[in-house]
């Protein structure tokens, strides 16, 4: 994710709640895959991302390309 010119930073999150993470970090964007939609997002993440101003962007699925696959096979 971080060798694409367009992503500044990327971080894992494995022990603190998203909505905290995102009020840390204050992104310009929230992105989530395809596979959710506004109102299948935690809502807490929601009014997080609004608070600090950061858009919600949706990505649709691209058939035969998986993130969990593609770092599966890194891992």
């Amino acid at each position: 994710m971080e060798a694409i010119r367009y992503v500044d930073h990327v971080f894992e999150i494995d022990h603190i709640r998203v909505d905290k993470a995102i009020r840390m970090v204050k992104p310009k964007f929230w992105v989530k895959g395809g596979d959710y939609s506004l109102s299948t997002l935690d809502q807490d993440e929601v009014r997080a991302a609004k608070d600090v101003g950061a858009e919600i962007v949706i990505v649709p699925m691209v058939h035969g390309f998986s993130s969990t696959v593609l770092l599966q096979k890194l891992l």
